[in-house]
């Protein structure tokens, strides 16, 4: 289980440096929204949201210090949490004489 907790720490860490190349590989480009990406098909179903406009912003410059360091919150709660999953030990006693 340690190991799958070092995991978790990195994906929680990772989502500051990874969302702006997912978002640009989902194709919220600097040039637009890419024809026949995940990113059209988003806008197709959800037309010209804040949500969308929200995401081809990030994949367009990047998320900026607010950004950054609302997802760098948002991962220090999540490596917290998973801190303290990992670090709770179960100890069984025998009942029994």
């Amino acid at each position: 289980t340690v190991n799958l907790c070092f995991l978790y720490y990195g994906l929680a860490g990772g989502t500051v440096v990874l969302t702006p190349a997912v978002l640009t590989g989902m194709g919220f480009t600097a040039a637009g929204i890419a024809g026949g990406s995940i990113a059209a098909q988003l806008m197709s179903i959800f037309g010209s949201t804040w949500l969308i406009s929200l995401l081809q912003s990030i994949g367009a410059t990047g998320m900026g210090w607010f950004g950054n360091s609302l997802w760098g919150v948002f991962g220090g709660f999540i490596g917290n949490q998973i801190s303290f999953i990992c670090n709770i030990t179960v100890v069984y006693k025998d009942t029994e004489p």
